[in-house]
């Protein structure tokens, strides 16, 4: 299978790279992995500043407005239209967000037609943005019953976050909820806004 991956706010392709290491080792070699990077510079997010140089580049797929969220979902759909196909998507913090409200606005548009993904996988999703409220120019979180009925996602899905995840908790219980529940997984480590690593095997061998 193929996949593209988005990086969390603050961080790049390389340590997206690393931060999946172990997942992707332990999901064996007969996948390939895309990175896609960030198009605006952002300073070095908090939770990797012991671990990584200040003077490299760091990024994040927009700014905390609506244009450029709507611009960021339009890179990505081209993005995967003139790169595709892939068969899925991991996304992290922010790339899971933006991951999560490009396939919503999809599911929302045409109801009918196929998703361009076979399966996402979500660990610690931040930012599930409301399409409705980003159309008139308003950057405020999605609201399933404000939204439509649940699921607003009917595509295999896996959400994975810390329940010591302070941050970014409550989005992922949200995210969860909004897909279907007969197609979902739910995985709670018990580390913080993370990917698991190899501290926590039974994460990423949990089925």
């Amino acid at each position: 299978m193929r996949f593209l991956c988005l990086h969390g706010i603050g961080t790049n392709n390389h340590v997206l790279e690393i931060q999946t290491a172990t997942i992707r080792y332990e999901l064996g070699d007969s996948h390939m992995y895309e990175f896609v990077e960030g198009t605006e510079t952002a300073p070095i997010a908090s939770e990797i500043k012991s671990l990584y140089p200040s003077s490299d580049a760091y990024f994040t797929y927009f700014l905390p407005d609506s244009t450029s969220i709507l611009r960021a979902i339009e890179q990505l759909d081209q993005y995967i239209a003139e790169e595709g196909p892939f068969d899925g998507a991991i996304g992290f913090s922010q790339g899971a967000g933006l991951l999560s409200t490009y396939l919503i606005k999809l599911s929302q548009e045409s109801p009918q037609a196929p998703l361009p993904l076979k399966c996402a996988v979500f660990f610690s999703a931040a930012s599930i943005f409301s399409l409705r409220e980003l159309a008139e120019g308003r950057v405020k979180l999605l609201d399933p019953q404000i939204e439509g009925q649940v699921p607003l996602l009917s595509l295999p899905t896996a959400h994975i976050w810390g329940q010591k995840d302070e941050k970014f908790d409550k989005e992922s219980k949200l995210l969860s909820l909004l897909c279907d529940k007969r197609l979902r997984h739910i995985f709670v480590h018990g580390e913080g806004h993370e990917i698991p690593s190899s501290r926590a095997g039974e994460a990423v061998q949990d089925d």
